[in-house]
């Protein structure tokens, strides 16, 4: 049983301590590409040409860093992007900013984000291993941006159907995001949403549906029962209820989560038709 959607992922070695970004004292700088750092990619992605995102996001790593983005041949031209006039907008700046600059790991994200959306999971999964490997061999990456590389890399590995390699890699993730974020914190409470995914898809739906439940109360306690997290967890308690054979506590719960979304989102909304799709099969 699939979540409807993928996280919005080489095991983390060990416990490490918050890290914030070395140019402040106190806030952090996050560097996933849900923040947009890569903006020309990102409004490219936005106009549904996920292949031409991921272009941008290689041409600014290889500006950025031309030794990294060769060494996995990401350099490309304007001339192959339809958004050209995005990529001529970013070549104003000539400067190499190296390998551990926030805007060629925020490149190397993006270029990850989209390679899941085109080759696969499995692709990006490879993609974000690296790079989750490399952020960790840094002193001054902010911990946010290795915390979202380790919950995508989970997801992506969970997606492409080795959850158990996924399993180590979400739960340290989840360490890092309640010593960082506080374990009530709506980052963290995803990335469990993502665990439970894991553990259902590595052969223990009864576990992953108390997983979820746990999530439910959790997740309805802190940010609302209407909260799209609160939500997804109960489409996930739904399904692995299911998946653990009592179809038809499993079928009252879709109802009821099926009614409740439509009311709240509309008929149309993702989460409601993904529901109903669930619901008809049940």
């Amino acid at each position: 049983m699939g979540l409807p959607w993928p996280p919005t992922f080489s095991p983390i070695s060990q416990a490490r301590s918050p890290r914030m970004d070395s140019r402040s004292s106190g806030e952090t700088v996050p560097l996933s590409s849900a923040r947009l750092m890569v903006s020309s990619s990102s409004s490219t992605a936005r106009l549904s040409w996920p292949a031409s995102a991921r272009q941008i996001a290689r041409w600014v790593a290889a500006r950025y860093c031309p030794a990294a983005s060769a060494r996995s041949n990401a350099l490309v031209t304007c001339s192959t992007c339809p958004a050209k006039e995005a990529c001529q907008a970013t070549s104003t700046t000539t400067e190499s900013l190296g390998a551990a600059h926030e805007r060629t790991l925020s490149a190397r994200f993006e270029v990850a984000v989209w390679t899941w959306r085109l080759d696969g999971p499995a692709a990006a999964a490879r993609i974000f291993c690296e790079l989750l490997e490399y952020a960790e061999s840094l002193e001054s990456v902010p911990w946010s941006f290795i915390i979202d590389c380790g919950w995508n890399l989970g997801g992506a590995l969970t997606d492409a159907g080795n959850a158990n390699a996924a399993l180590p890699i979400l739960e340290a993730t989840i360490e890092e995001s309640q010593r960082a974020y506080g374990p009530e914190h709506r980052h963290t409470l995803n990335v469990r949403l993502t665990h439970v995914q894991a553990v259902g898809s590595a052969g223990e739906p009864k576990k992953a549906a108390k997983l979820a439940a746990r999530l439910v109360e959790d997740s309805g306690r802190v940010l609302g029962e209407a909260y799209l997290t609160t939500l997804q967890a109960r489409y996930a308690v739904a399904g692995w209820t299911a998946e653990s054979g009592n179809e038809e506590t499993a079928r009252q719960l879709f109802e009821t989560l099926h009614a409740e979304t439509a009311r709240l989102f509309g008929d149309d909304h993702w989460l409601v038709v993904e529901v109903g799709t669930r619901l008809k099969q049940a």
